[in-house]
């Protein structure tokens, strides 16, 4: 082979080899890398109160990408949000947790399909709230018993239950829960034969999370029947507060004893004279709610004691009175005739009343009744007084029925007597009185305690003077506390001090109505 031949074969292959190279220099150029980076690539134990977090996306040229959320766990689903996105990363707002622990998946893709698939794993704690709440704040059951719905509303996380506990711990035997549902339950009661009885209802979590709430349970005691109207009597009115009345001041009071024929005006806070001396701003009636009797009741207060000593409608001679009664209007003597009594009617008067344990009575006269005639002559002495009474060192404290006849010739005086206070103290009695208003008239007392029906005092008379003359037309019902405290100073009687009573249940039944009270002096 000739030199120049072989140069030529060399220089070729040489050209060969170095297009080779090049194209293989090409091809190496030319090869694209399709990747996805999702920075960071978890989001673990996110806090329960929620927030925003910003994830990169870092993909090929030109690349485009999506994502989808796959929910795990508590079924809860939609609690990360897109908040902002770009081509280079996108920002979740994870919604505050209020249940159990939860996760998701976030999957990045992209949408040519070249690059492989990216993942975001998003854990968030569980809540730290864990709430139990209760309607009712304690539940008053009467004494028949019945049912009570209470509502409950509770986080997802607590899973509550409900038991009910006397006051020893044991499990109340006569308190059931059924009907339990997710936002509450019927509580039901059996009826009581017996003294107040009280327990408690425990709502309580299951995972242990939310905290305890206990509602007290109240039943008041069994009541012995009422004894039937007798034959005749048709009911003419009735008063008992209502529980609308709880916390109010004296005016409400009286407006709401209006509405039934009643009327609270005879008491330190309405004085006749405005410079008096008196507690006119104190409190001296009030509505509570009574745990035997299971309703709201009047409680009466009358004080004497170092700072105050209430007086009489602005006097301060040796008395004090804080009164209710049946109301009357004198230029229209028939408006309020159901409530009174008028000529020749018969009337019945029930009312419930308690007397503290400890009551005091003074040594001249306490009284929580009176039957009284509004107008005419006479009338300045009650017809009749239901009083409470004591010996001058405190000793023989006793109830009394006392009469007040027109003259000396028909008074009575003491009818009854010597009948034990201690009987009272504490305890509900329910009182009936029945009157005929007459100069030969008909008066009966009955009280029986209402706690076990022991009748305490039982009288009738059945020839009694039980009316007014010279222009009397209407004989009302008081009730209260009117007693006398000492005079030479005014409140001289040591033995006295602060006094309470508790009235409610007011009923009248007529007989005979008089629809047209006249005065009548025969």
């Amino acid at each position: 082979m000739n030199k120049l031949v072989k140069d030529v074969l060399v220089s070729g292959a040489l050209a060969v080899v170095g297009l080779m190279g090049l194209n293989a220099c090409e091809s190496d150029d030319e090869k694209e890398i399709y990747d996805m980076v999702v920075t960071p690539g978890s989001f673990d134990q996110l806090s329960p109160a929620g927030a925003d977090y910003t994830v990169s996306v870092d993909m090929f040229k030109g690349g485009k990408w999506a994502y989808d959320i796959a929910y795990e766990g508590t079924g809860v689903t939609g609690w990360i949000i897109e908040k902002a996105k770009s081509l280079y990363d996108i920002t979740f707002t994870v919604a505050p947790n209020k249940g159990f622990a939860r996760k998701a998946i976030v999957t990045f893709k992209d949408k040519e399909g070249k690059a492989e698939s990216m993942q975001l794993t998003v854990s968030q704690q569980e809540t730290n709230v864990h709430d139990l709440t209760v309607s009712l704040k304690e539940i008053e059951v009467f004494y028949d018993g019945g049912e009570q719905t209470v509502q409950v509303t509770a986080s997802v996380t607590v899973d509550w239950e409900c038991t009910a506990v006397d006051k020893d711990g044991k499990k109340s035997d006569w308190i059931t829960v059924k009907n339990k549902t997710a936002a509450g339950a019927t509580i039901a009661f059996a009826a009581n034969e017996g003294k107040p009885r009280q327990a408690t209802l425990l709502f309580t979590d299951k995972n242990k999370k939310a905290k305890e709430v206990r509602v007290p349970v109240v039943q008041a005691q069994y009541r012995t029947p009422e004894e039937p109207i007798p034959a005749g009597y048709v009911q003419t009115g009735s008063m008992t507060p209502d529980k609308t009345l709880l916390g109010s001041e004296w005016k409400v009071v009286n407006d709401y004893m209006k509405k039934y024929g009643w009327e609270y005006t005879e008491h330190p806070n309405q004085p006749k004279s405005t410079d008096t001396g008196e507690d006119v701003d104190g409190k001296h009636i009030e509505v509570v709610q009574d745990l035997v009797l299971g309703q709201p009741v009047f409680r009466f207060m009358v004080h004497k004691n170092e700072q105050m000593i209430d007086g009489d409608r602005g006097e301060k001679k040796d008395r004090q009175r804080n009164e209710m009664k049946t109301r009357v209007v004198s230029s229209n003597k028939a408006q309020y005739k159901d409530v009174n009594g008028n000529y020749d009617e018969w009337q019945i008067v029930e009312w419930k009343f308690k007397i503290p344990a400890g009551f005091q009575p003074s040594t001249s006269f306490t009284h929580i009744y009176q039957l009284k005639g509004h107008d005419g002559s006479n009338i300045s002495a009650p017809i009749i007084t239901l009083s409470l009474r004591s010996n001058a060192d405190g000793s023989n404290r006793r109830v009394q029925v006392i009469h007040n006849g027109r003259s000396t010739a028909t008074h009575q005086g003491t009818l009854v007597d010597n009948v034990p206070m201690s009987d009272f103290e504490g305890e509900w009695v329910q009182a009936r009185t029945e009157s005929h208003f007459c100069r030969d008239g008909y008066y009966g007392i009955k009280l029986t305690r209402i706690s076990d029906g022991k009748v305490l005092m039982d009288y009738t008379n059945e020839h009694i003077d039980m009316w007014r003359d010279k222009g009397t037309t209407n004989v009302r019902s008081k009730h209260g506390i009117y007693r006398n405290v000492g005079k030479n100073p005014f409140g001289s009687n040591a033995l006295l001090k602060d006094e309470e009573l508790y009235l409610t249940d007011f009923k009248i039944y007529e007989k005979k109505s008089n629809d047209n009270p006249q005065a009548v002096d025969d």
